[in-house]
């Protein structure tokens, strides 16, 4: 878990620079200030907000994840706020207000049929020419560790490189950038999870469907 930790604080700093900026699942545990600022985002911004699940909706073991911030958070690259309300509804936000969007870790959290609802919003809350960002699990390797069940209790859903694809361009989207994080081709080619094979590849891959973690940088036309 350091060398994926290691790996997204890579990719945070990779991130297209935005003055608006709404984070899908963000909250970080005791950091009111999220994650992206937490773990090195690297531009200051005009507004921060984090969406996320009110506390009764959240899965058992997230319940104490996030705090009920309700008032602004300063910090050193700008104001966070926090909208408490599901993924799938961005209705807090306003057409074409939003200059990046990014769901760290976060999109596995909702079904195939949720995750259309969250292109569809994502799309529509942003500018022209914005960017929605993520990365999510690649299912082609945790399958190797995790055959029967998905790798998380709250997980709905871990995509292949195409299956996201395929979803994404379908939600109107165009993919600028695809990279893995955490190489696992040994993995794949044995055909069985070996921990040192990602442990040794720290870091952001060209071969995004061998990695651990895929990434996507898309762009709303």
């Amino acid at each position: 878990w350091d060398v994926l930790h290691g790996s997204r604080l890579q990719l945070v700093k990779q991130l297209p620079r935005a003055e608006t900026i709404v984070d899908l699942g963000g909250s970080c545990a005791g950091r009111p200030e999220g994650a992206l600022v937490m773990m090195g985002y690297p531009y200051p911004f005009r507004s921060l907000s984090i969406v996320e699940l009110p506390r009764a909706e959240r899965h058992a073991i997230y319940t104490e994840h996030c705090g009920d911030y309700r008032d602004v958070v300063p910090t050193h690259l700008g104001p966070v706020s926090y909208v408490f309300t599901s993924m799938t509804d961005l209705s807090h936000f306003a057409d074409g207000s939003i200059d990046l969007v990014y769901a760290g870790q976060s999109f596995e959290h909702v079904t195939r049929e949720e995750a259309r609802l969250v292109c569809r919003e994502v799309l529509r809350v942003l500018r022209p020419g914005g960017a929605f960002c993520l990365d999510t699990p690649n299912r082609a390797v945790t399958i190797l560790q995790s055959p029967d069940k998905l790798i998380n209790p709250d997980h709905k859903h871990e995509y292949t490189h195409p299956e996201l694809c395929r979803l994404l361009e379908e939600g109107g989207f165009v993919i600028r950038e695809a990279k893995g994080l955490c190489l696992a081709a040994e993995s794949l080619r044995q055909g069985r999870f070996i921990e040192a094979d990602c442990r040794r590849h720290e870091g952001l891959y060209d071969d995004v469907a061998s990695c651990y973690l895929l990434y996507y940088r898309c762009q709303k036309q």
